[in-house]
Parts: structure tokens; sequence; C-alpha cells
């Protein structure tokens, strides 16, 4: 890699602590581009802590401030971002982004497959070797 560039990031409403969904552009020595999409949090709670025992390689940095020292990581190491992106969905939220705007946008499955009782659902991640992040909610899935 010779280059990352932030393009374009948005603070997810409501969030606590704060979720960032960013689009870094990564620029490899060879000239090739590919931009990803990182949900980045700084957790300066027991949380943060918590996060270098269980889930070490989510931590991306330490971070000091005036107010607290705290790390930045993968928002998807936890159950807030998680729980955070599937609320955007269901709403069909649209939020300013930094130059533009993200929209989100429910299935017709997607709803099929939510029960109306649900108030929430449990929010798991997929561990995998591949380079992806996959989230599970809850349990139920529908079939045809």
């Amino acid at each position: 890699m010779a280059r990352l560039r932030l393009v374009d990031h948005v603070l997810l409403p409501t969030a606590t602590p704060l979720v960032a969904l960013t689009l870094v552009e990564v620029v490899y020595k060879d000239g090739g581009t590919e931009t990803y999409t990182l949900c980045l949090s700084i957790n300066t709670d027991a949380t943060a802590e918590a996060l270098l025992q269980t889930e070490p390689g989510s931590v991306l940095a330490r971070v000091r401030s005036p107010q607290s020292d705290g790390l930045l990581h993968d928002a998807l190491s936890t159950s807030v971002a998680g729980t955070l992106l599937l609320s955007l969905l269901q709403e069909q939220r649209h939020v300013a982004t930094s130059v533009g705007e993200l929209r989100a946008f429910a299935t017709q499955t997607s709803q099929e497959a939510r029960d109306p009782i649900e108030d929430t659902l449990p929010v798991r991640r997929v561990q995998s070797a591949q380079s992806n992040s996959s989230i599970i909610y809850g349990v139920r899935a529908s079939g045809g």
C-alpha cells in the first residue's frame, strides 16, 4: 500500500459511543486503487479495555485527548454499530455525509424476515477468514 485517503464520512445518529461510517480509498504501489467502507468508533470506558481482551484484532490505535484516553476500533466489534445500522435500514433513513448522502433502504425480503413484534434483534458478527464484515440479526429466516 502506498497511500490512504478518507473519501467520505458520516457520524451515525444517536450512537453512544459515536460511530462513524467512512469510505477510505487505498492506493497501492502498483497503481491500483480500492475503496473500503469502515465503521469506526472510539471507546473510552470499560468497553475499550474489554476489546483488548476479546477483540484485539479490531483495535486500530490508542487515542488520547484532554478528556480521556481510549481506543479507535472497528465499530462492528461491538453490538452498538450493528444495531444502529439495522435501525437505519428499517427506518429507511437518509443522512448527510461530508460530501454526499447515505441512503438506507430495506428490501422486501428483509422486511418480511423480521417479526413485527420484535423490538430488538440480537446482533452477532460472523467471524471468518474473509476481509468482508458480516452481521447476523436474530435467528429468524423466511423461506418460500
